[in-house]
């Protein structure tokens, strides 16, 4: 398995790299991305947060239970004065953090049904829910996050199944497998219903037409090849402008 820092750095890096490309292609907006990126870097830390003791599991419950509890904030605030606005915040933080996560770290067992490709679905599913219905953004955007916690959480698990394979002794370590899993089998009643719980936030989502069309546009990709490599030369004009200003300085 991957530890902390590879997880880390591995869904903010690939992250990052997405949001920049589909920013360079025209998909996702700029006062998006940084947004897009960091739920990214939180989406893979999620697949760990069925192990208590986990530094992950810590930091991805604190994240999550920080930005659910402003979002309900956010919610509310048309509605309610500032003393409201703070009792709800601090309930909603307390309920998420140390609620929601006793009860993951009690009915999970660890690298099982949270650890698979299905709680991909569903956290990814619960984002664009969440965003849409809750915050009130538009189904593009609701999307979009929910497409970026759902990446760096394939990313956590692409990178437990890399680390499964020893290269050294050309073996497959026993974990192999078990990153990409459809399930648990020894949870078996578990398993069909987190099936159940993505088939319905499935049908709770909002269609995003447009999105989807630009995804599959050929011209993103190609787009993308053209912006691949500089044209006419590295950082053009950008050594001009500062040489121009190191000649203004002297």
């Amino acid at each position: 398995m991957a530890n902390f820092h590879t997880h880390l750095i591995g869904a903010a890096a690939l992250s990052g790299v997405a949001a920049t490309a589909l920013t360079v292609g025209g998909v996702l907006p700029r006062e998006l991305a940084t947004a897009c990126w960091a739920l990214g870097t939180v989406g893979g830390l999620l697949p760990d947060i069925d192990l208590e003791s986990s530094i992950p599991g810590r930091v991805a419950f604190t994240l999550v239970a920080l930005l659910g509890a402003f979002a309900a904030m956010l919610v509310a605030a048309p509605k309610h004065s500032l003393a409201e606005l703070a009792v709800l915040w601090c309930a909603a933080y307390g309920l998420l953090r140390h609620g929601v996560f006793g009860l993951v770290n009690r009915y999970t067992v660890h690298r099982g049904l949270v650890h698979s490709l299905p709680a991909a679905a569903v956290f990814a599913l619960a984002t664009v829910v969440g965003v849409h219905r809750g915050l009130g953004a538009s189904a593009t955007t609701a999307w979009l996050a929910g497409l970026f916690i759902g990446f760096g959480f394939l990313v956590h698990l692409l990178l437990d199944e890399c680390f499964s394979v020893d290269l050294l002794g050309r073996r497959l370590k026993r974990s192999f497998g078990t990153a990409l899993s459809l399930g648990d089998p020894r949870q078996p009643l578990a398993t069909l219903a987190v099936y159940a719980a993505a088939a319905l936030l499935w049908s709770l989502a909002p269609p995003a037409p447009l999105l989807w069309e630009a995804l599959t546009d050929q011209r993103l990709l190609h787009t993308l090849q053209q912006r691949a490599w500089p044209a006419h030369g590295w950082f053009e004009g950008g050594l001009t402008l500062l040489g121009d200003a190191l000649h203004k300085l002297q």
